[in-house]
């Protein structure tokens, strides 16, 4: 199978259009599904840090349907996030 890239843009947290909570943009580009997507926390810290659990969930669920194999930056390392 040839190789590809996968891009992970995590973009900055911003009031939600409720202006209740905050949410902060991420996208992994070269997947299927590669949209924009939210994620919601109280602040933005908050949803920060959600993006940053949820992003590692999404890539390893990606490897487990597809048995694709990713990593960072060379064949057999991890995905640069820490385990979900």
């Amino acid at each position: 199978m040839p190789k590809r890239s996968v891009e992970v843009c995590i973009g900055k947290p911003e009031p939600s259009p409720n202006g209740l909570s905050f949410r902060c943009p991420f996208q992994v580009r070269g997947l299927p599904g590669d949209k924009v997507r939210y994620i919601y926390g109280t602040d933005s810290m908050h949803a920060l840090q959600l993006a940053l659990k949820v992003l590692p969930a999404r890539l390893q669920g990606y490897q487990i349907e597809s048995q694709d194999k990713l990593y960072w930056l060379e064949e057999g390392d991890d995905l640069g996030f820490p385990e979900p």
